[in-house]
């Protein structure tokens, strides 16, 4: 298991880690206290919506309801 820091991270700190913690709700948490901007609801909402959501849409397998692993687009 890889041992983290449990500090604030910057995006290309974040963007670095591997797919299976990136999205976890603590990994998140770190990255939203990495940067002051992302205190506004709305200003994080709108980078979520722009870098995390497409980086989970093409990082993380999507599995079919037989537990096959399904393409991503």
């Amino acid at each position: 298991m890889v041992q983290l820091d449990s500090g604030p991270l910057t995006v290309e700190q974040w963007k670095a880690l591997p797919a299976d913690i990136k999205f976890e709700g603590d990994t998140m948490d770190r990255l939203r206290m990495g940067d002051k901007k992302w205190e506004n609801e709305r200003l994080w909402q709108h980078f979520v919506k722009k870098v995390v959501i497409p980086a989970h849409q093409t990082e993380v397998p999507k599995v079919g309801r037989d537990g096959s692993i399904l393409a991503n687009k």
